[in-house]
């Protein structure tokens, strides 16, 4: 999770940045006219590394992973320009395990939902002459 500001490119400046980043590092707020530009918020949620370079650029998504939570730092250059930034919250990325991965067991009601379903499915096929086992004909398997 970050927070950003983000200075258009006639605001950006090398004197102006400064200025907004020791505001900002002084526990200033992102200035009313450097939020919300280019439709981008202010304050972004968690997201994988993958998520950020997919909006932003590799590059950008990669320096926000290596800084240190709670201090603002940049300018950060991305796709979308300068960006003054504070990392509010940094989680490394892990998946898990193969086997971890599961589905809770589904409801009782479903499994009887879907039972009425086959045996309705398996009516009509043998009103209409074909038999569920005929799929199962090792002449139709893949």
């Amino acid at each position: 999770m970050f927070r950003q500001a983000l200075p258009l490119p006639a605001e950006a400046g090398d004197e102006a940045s400064e200025v907004a980043l020791a505001s900002l590092q002084g526990g200033g707020e992102v200035p009313p006219g450097q939020r919300g530009k280019l439709a981008m918020p202010t304050d972004l949620a968690l997201t994988s590394a993958q998520a950020r370079g997919n909006s932003f650029g590799g590059g950008f998504a990669d320096t926000l992973s290596e800084r240190p939570v709670a201090t603002w730092f940049g300018p950060v250059r991305s796709g979308l320009g300068m960006h003054l930034v504070l990392v509010t919250e940094n989680q490394p990325e892990d998946l898990a395990p193969f086997g971890y991965v599961s589905l809770p067991p589904l409801p009782v009601e479903t499994l009887i939902a879907l039972s009425i379903l086959l045996v309705a499915v398996e009516a009509i096929h043998r009103k209409d002459g074909i038999y569920i086992e005929s799929a199962l004909d090792p002449q139709y398997s893949l």
